[in-house]
């Protein structure tokens, strides 16, 4: 039996990344974290959207660890050792990223887990002593609940089998 044709590229679903998944050296300490299992299971079916809210907020590779912050019935985000805070830099990087998502038609999200800005559920939030008061979301991925409330969000972690990455298109797909 011959082999399947390459899916046409109108075929393929747009899923936005974070570009560390895909193996683009952009985390804090200058490197990746490429998802080779995900994306194996996932390339030949979509059209990669790679993002870094980080670098898009202008933060710089290598760059100082940052954390989601809890204060008074808000969240923002600064850097652990200097404190200096980024809550506006990646409020504005995120509204990008919206604006990104909307104009690319993406679908779906797969996120890095417990990262302080892709974090879906499980990023570290601190109270403002630095103690870690629980998990939630990080701070784009909260953004990206609200602007675009269809979008199907997953961290790598989620997507740790090929029927949890089938189930996760099927979801997109059904968008």
């Amino acid at each position: 039996m011959p082999a399947s044709p390459d899916p046409a590229p109108a075929t393929l679903v747009p899923i936005a990344i974070s570009a560390c998944l895909l193996g683009e050296r952009v985390r804090y300490d200058g490197g990746d974290k490429r998802a080779v299992g995900l994306l194996a299971a996932l390339a030949p079916h979509v059209r990669w959207v790679p993002l870094c809210p980080e670098v898009l907020a202008g933060l710089g590779v290598p760059r100082p660890p940052i954390q989601v912050i809890r204060a008074d019935g808000g969240t923002g985000v600064r850097e652990v050792e200097r404190g200096t805070d980024h809550t506006a830099r990646l409020a504005a990087a995120s509204a990008h990223i919206v604006a990104t998502l909307r104009a690319e038609g993406v679908r779906g999200f797969v996120c890095k887990a417990r990262s302080p800005s892709c974090g879906v559920g499980d990023a570290p939030h601190h109270a403002p002593q630095g103690q870690v008061m629980g998990q939630g979301d990080g701070v784009m991925v909260a953004a990206l609940r609200v602007a675009l409330p269809p979008l199907v969000v997953a961290s790598e972690a989620e997507l740790d089998s090929a029927g949890a990455c089938a189930a996760f298109l099927r979801q997109v797909r059904a968008t």
